[in-house]
């Protein structure tokens, strides 16, 4: 290569020679290969020679004189490249398209001439994940292809979106379950950390901007209505000047990747050079075997495909990796005792990692989004309910962790699950003898953190114990930590006598807690301990609407002295004042109402007549039709025989 070429032109020249030099390029089947590197580097020298020319020419050059190359019209030796067989050659060309990215010379927003719909980018990266071939890959070109993956994610210059994105995220998740190498496992699962936190954050970011943009025009619209008011009226029947109003510029809402285009303002910046480059030339010598069909995210429009409004595409994107992650943690296990090292354990636990993350570090845009919440419910809450009973300890741990977060913020949003995971899990399992210590105590461990939290136990005295269509979760929690620390239900398989002891202290712990919480959620709102209503005056309970019923909606009511719990700042005061003559109201009909079920469960018509007497029950039979159409707490059985025995 001659002196004056830019930088960049002999990096790209010094890859092409590379290839060239291999002595596998000789080989007849590398013939096209070959030709087109010489092509390349023919053009290159070329293009060289009259930029030089007018550089010499020109005062002032330009930017892209200064060493900026075009390197999309490049793009084809590289692609025969990385489907060569050759992993040097492979590496070759991997080293040098991620390289091209991370410094803005290939961005792949030209159409694509082979696919007609798509972009250059997006056979980009399918090129770039084609050179993953399962367990055979050679090490090198695995982390090769985790940094080159990386790359595109986090760049502020390149765009991909929908099905490249989770082509991208799924060529990761695969290395990690393919390599047996501890260096690309754990390469790759941190790479998927970083992917997703750019993901949705890039989500986040452009929401906020958008947000920011539209007040921006709110202002200068009533700007413009003050000025006009002041106008003298002799002026106002004059010409007036027409102004175009601004308007959001969200274009991509559900489009094709061809014709999408997003904010170019994304600050999220990645390093990519770091502990990962350095790592490539750790390999060992053995590999995993994967399954015939590789574990991976479904494609970006399946036909369950929820049908909303997202604002932005890169709320789509979010939304199919956020669904691709749950169904994954959804898959089952094989029968038999589980294996840690099995491919259907190690995605489980994976996906579920991933979904934590992700809630963890949810922002405005994902707490409050349709689609995000009804996704949870749709998914996330099913996925629990299936890892949150788990013989597995990992899962099982995992799901409980999942559950918090969820508790912390989105309870607003899930009144019915959270009863159904109070109910069928954690009350479950302390009640039941069966259960394992393990799985018993990691149970305390979360309840100790949920009953040191004020907030969440009167909400979940007020939203559960005083409806009376639900189930009394705090009243069966108080009940359930009183036997445990009597140690009656400290009894668990395989638990040592200390084991035991160190359950029933947990329990009177969390006993204690909750007393703690009913005096400091109270201290400021009591004011005269002989007029009950002065509790709760200052404060209004606060909700968030949902597209549930009002069943579905879970109702915070609000104290300064929430010991943990930030979420009741979150919500919107839309509710009446807190009435606590209104709740103990609700209490005690609840209590005639299930006195009159077990009555009925036991003798019908006596429980019947308890209920009309006590004016809770109408005396017709559309009544009682709605009656045993609504309430799931009578015995099926029950209901079958008095309906086949009378009119």
């Amino acid at each position: 290569m001659r002196k004056g070429n830019r930088p960049n032109e002999m990096f790209l020249t010094r890859a092409l020679e590379k290839i060239l030099s291999d002595k596998e390029i000789k080989k007849a089947h590398h013939s096209q290969l070959k030709k087109a590197c010489e092509v390349a580097l023919d053009q290159l020298k070329k293009e060289s020679s009259v930029q030089s020319e007018d550089q010499s020419s020109s005062a002032l050059p330009t930017p892209k004189q200064a060493g900026f190359v075009e390197a999309d019209k490049y793009f084809l030796p590289f692609e025969l490249a990385c489907q060569s067989k050759c992993f040097r050659i492979v590496n070759v060309a991997l080293d040098c398209l991620q390289k091209l990215i991370a410094y803005g010379h290939l961005t792949g927003n030209a159409v694509d001439t082979t696919s007609p719909g798509k972009r250059l980018i997006d056979r980009i990266v399918e090129t770039i994940c084609g050179c993953f071939h399962g367990p055979q890959t050679d090490e090198g070109v695995q982390l090769q292809i985790i940094k080159a993956l990386l790359t595109v994610v986090t760049s502020n210059t390149v765009e991909i979106h929908e099905g490249t994105v989770l082509q991208t995220v799924r060529t990761c998740y695969n290395i990690y379950l393919a390599s047996k190498n501890l260096v690309n496992q754990t390469t790759a699962k941190a790479t998927l950390t970083q992917m997703l936190n750019v993901i949705f954050s890039r989500m986040e970011l452009q929401a906020a901007q958008d947000l920011k943009q539209r007040d921006r025009s709110s202002s200068k619209l009533s700007k413009k209505s003050d000025e006009s008011e002041d106008v003298p009226e002799n002026q106002m029947n004059g010409d007036v000047e027409q102004t175009d109003g601004q308007t959001d510029s969200n274009q991509n809402n559900g489009h094709t990747t061809a014709d999408e285009a997003i904010d170019g303002e994304e600050t999220t910046e990645v390093v990519v050079n770091g502990v990962i480059e350095d790592l490539i030339d750790q390999v060992c010598t053995a590999l995993n075997k994967l399954d015939d069909e590789p574990e991976g995210l479904e494609n970006a429009e399946s036909p369950d495909m929820a049908q909303g409004v997202f604002s932005h595409i890169l709320q789509k994107d979010a939304f199919l990796v956020f669904r691709s992650l749950c169904k994954l943690s959804m898959k089952p296990l094989a029968d038999g005792p589980p294996d840690p090292k099995s491919h259907e354990l190690r995605s489980k636990i994976l996906s579920l990692q991933l979904l934590l993350s992700i809630l963890q570090n949810a922002g405005p845009v994902f707490k409050t989004n349709e689609m995000f919440i009804n996704a949870i419910k749709q998914y996330l809450c099913v996925a629990l309910s299936k890892n949150g009973v788990s013989s597995v300890p990992d899962v099982f741990e995992l799901s409980l962790a999942i559950f918090l977060t969820l508790l912390s913020n989105f309870k607003q949003h899930l009144k019915m699950q959270i009863e159904v995971f109070f109910k069928e899990i954690f009350l479950y399992i302390l009640e039941t003898p069966s259960s394992s210590f393990e799985h018993k105590w990691m149970v305390i461990q979360v309840l100790t953190r949920i009953c040191a939290d004020a907030q969440c136990v009167v909400d979940i005295y007020l939203n559960y114990d005083c409806d009376l269509a639900l189930a009394n979760i705090f009243e069966r929690l108080v009940n359930d930590l009183s036997k445990l620390a009597q140690g009656r239900h400290a009894l668990a398989l395989g638990a040592t006598p200390n084991q035991e002891r160190s359950m029933r202290i947990k329990g009177l712990e969390c006993l204690v807690s909750i007393m703690k919480c009913l005096v400091e959620w109270s201290k400021d709102l009591y004011v005269n301990p002989h007029s009950q209503s002065n509790l709760g005056q200052e404060n209004k309970p606060s909700t968030e609407t949902d597209s549930d019923s009002g069943k579905g909606t879970m109702t915070s009511y609000g104290s300064v002295n929430s010991l943990s719990s930030n979420n009741s700042s979150q919500l919107t005061s839309s509710q009446p004042l807190d009435n606590p003559e209104q709740f103990e109201t609700l209490k005690q009909q609840k209590e005639i109402w299930e006195h009159g079920i077990e009555l009925f469960n036991k003798k019908p018509k006596k429980g019947i007549a308890y209920l009309q007497e006590q004016g809770l029950l109408g005396n017709t039979p559309d009544d009682l039709a709605e009656w045993f159409h609504s309430d799931d707490r009578m015995d099926t059985a029950v209901v079958g025989d008095f309906l086949g025995e009378n009119e």
